[in-house]
């Protein structure tokens, strides 16, 4: 190996654990499969000696039906968010793993044979060390392998002669400051969790394939119909490629950062949308967030034949696609899915949030920043304008947020019975939930708390209680109570009830009762509405009693009319009009399903 014993630039993280991969990798595209070599760096910044290792082999999900990704949930669901059975299998085999400073011993052959508890699955694997690794000792593991990329299940495989490779090597799990390995089996509700480090990847693909990476990627030889490509990233927690023949490429730099669109040929007319939505969202995330750190991005349109591929993050690295949608008729779902999975690139790829166990705090911020830009952009036909129908993010959220069993955002990702429940509830209510209190509490002081969330906790794999803490910093204790309790499943709401309007002998007079339908009551105002133009507006919390006296007739009554009180299950009994109640159209409804039951296969 050339160049694997080289010292690797280590990532400048303070205290926090950090690994570093070095690796040799060569993709075979006839057996779909990638053959690697890794020098695995990291030392013990914890308190207590490690006494073995534990490493995720993610590609081992598709080795067969019965593993813990691919057999059916306990509630009887189909745990796969595509719904694709599995193709020909996957797996990563792990040829040696020796400990460099410590002899030749192949560390593998006292591997454990399968995930604790469960023989039918091998993606959660402990290896024991043959001595202690002390406090403030580093080590580099050299290790073989190959992984066989499965036909694309979903986030990554092959289809043809397309490959999307991601989670395909030996991955040490995420060591905590408190000594212990944070290792999982993969789970198909959850992703990743892992500590920040460097890579430096050597990739060897046929020289007519086109390819995209995490990190700066340079062309450093070609030789024998074959190209070796130079990848480096710098404070990333993951590594994932894509390499096919029909892509066509463009690149920018957009501010400090160089974006590489890679698209079929048949999608080439969607270079100028993909560059506006990504300037967009780089700018808007950096401003509210804090800015993109890295030099480089790559974004990928799979393929149609490969479209499970699609809507996934990865560090510096995302794959989008349209859904399947009629954008042409004004679906807005290319924008929707590159804007969601760029913004996983600061809640996931730079604040490295636990994905397994807090599953809300990367996707329901990654949501609600995505919201913030569509809402931007193109005003309440956030998912759909068109000149016969306006469709907004916000209404299928109501239609499919407010239900479902479990209506808990804080659970982990296996708590959930099915992915519709998990997306009922964390990319639907929760973000109801937070976009709710900031609009009830003051939009600028809940922006100025999430910026100061994301800035202080950047590469610091921060927790729910850091969430918290930093909303308290900025927001009324009452708030962020407030939010906890919507985020664990409480209920807000208002109607309108026995609403009257009677003529006196000075003019008219107004009497409404104001019901609470929910747990919790949030502040929120009514406004009556003359037929002079002049409006009364009055500030209530909870089950009230309101009267408007006035020398002209009411003509509209409306509880939040400005609409803070998004998780409000039912609009439609939020307003009064003498000759008619105010209601929300069924339309929206019936796409609102049709629309989630889309997201909800596609979305990382």
């Amino acid at each position: 190996m050339s160049w694997l014993s080289a010292p690797l630039l280590a990532a400048t993280l303070g205290a926090w654990p950090t690994v570093d991969y070095t690796m040799e990798l060569r993709l075979d595209e006839k057996e779909h499969a990638v053959r690697g070599q890794a020098a695995i760096s990291f030392r013990n910044t914890t308190q207590r000696e490690l006494k073995e290792l534990w490493f995720h082999l993610y590609m081992n999900a598709f080795e067969h039906e019965r593993t813990v990704f691919l057999r059916p949930l306990p509630t009887g669901a189909t745990g796969s968010r595509s719904a694709r059975s599995l193709g020909r299998p996957g797996r990563t085999e792990i040829h040696s793993l020796v400990w460099r400073e410590n002899g030749p011993e192949n560390l593998w052959e006292n591997a454990a044979p399968h995930s604790p508890g469960d023989p039918q699955d091998r993606t959660d694997i402990m290896v024991p060390l043959p001595l202690p690794l002390a406090p403030g000792q580093s080590m580099t593991l050299d290790v073989e392998f190959e992984t066989r990329l499965p036909e694309i299940v979903e986030r990554s495989g092959y289809a043809g002669d397309f490959h999307l490779v991601s989670a395909f090597y030996p991955k040490l799990a995420r060591l905590s400051p408190s000594g212990a390995f944070d290792h999982f089996s993969y789970h198909p509700l959850a992703e990743f969790a892992a500590n920040f480090g460097s890579y430096q990847i050597e990739l060897n693909v046929p020289e007519s394939y086109r390819i995209g990476s995490t990190g700066s990627l340079t062309r450093q030889k070609a030789s024998g119909g074959r190209e070796v490509y130079l990848s480096r990233a710098t404070r990333v927690h993951d590594f994932a490629f894509t390499a096919w023949p029909g892509f066509v490429s463009e690149e920018r730099t957009v501010d400090h950062v160089q974006v590489k669109i890679l698209l079929p040929e048949s999608e080439r007319r969607l270079f100028p949308r993909y560059f506006a939505t990504v300037a967009a969202v780089l700018s808007d995330n950096g401003a509210r967030y804090g800015s993109y750190p890295h030099p480089s991005l790559t974004v990928v349109h799979p393929p149609r034949f490969a479209a499970p591929a699609g809507g996934m993050e990865y560090p510096q690295f995302i794959t989008t696609g349209d859904l399947g949608w009629p954008i042409a008729l004004g679906a807005h779902a290319l924008e929707l899915v590159t804007a969601h999975e760029l913004s996983h690139q600061w809640f996931q790829g730079m604040l490295g949030s636990n994905e397994y166990r807090e599953p809300w705090l990367d996707e329901s911020l990654a949501t609600l920043a995505e919201y913030r830009y569509l809402e931007r952009t193109f005003g309440s036909g956030s998912l759909l304008s068109s000149p016969v129908l306006e469709l907004s993010e916000p209404a299928v959220w109501r239609f499919l947020g407010i239900g479902g069993k479990k209506p808990n955002a804080l659970l982990s990702a296996p708590e959930y019975g099915s992915f519709e429940e998990l997306a009922r509830t964390i990319y639907a209510r929760a973000v109801l939930a937070l976009e709710t209190i900031r609009r009830v509490y003051g939009p600028e002081l809940f922006d100025l708390a999430l910026r100061d969330y994301s800035e202080a906790h950047r590469f610091g794999h921060p927790t729910t209680a850091d969430f918290f803490a930093a909303l308290s910093g900025r927001l009324s204790p009452e708030a962020v109570d407030h939010l906890r309790a919507l985020l664990e499943g409480a209920s807000a709401g208002y109607r309108l009830a026995n609403v009257t309007s009677d003529q006196t002998e000075s003019g008219y007079k107004t009497r409404a009762r104001v019901e609470l339908e929910g747990s919790l009551s949030l502040p929120i105002q009514a406004r009556a509405r003359f037929a002079d133009g002049r409006d009364q507006i009055v500030s209530l919390r909870g089950s009230t009693e309101l009267t408007f006296d006035h020398h002209s007739p009411l003509v509209e009554l409306a509880l939040d009319p400005e609409g803070s009180l998004f998780i409000d299950p039912n609009r439609t009994n939020n307003q009064y009009r003498p000759s008619h109640a105010l209601r929300q159209s069924g339309t929206q409804s019936l796409l609102g399903t049709l629309v989630v039951l889309l997201l909800s296969g596609l979305f990382g």
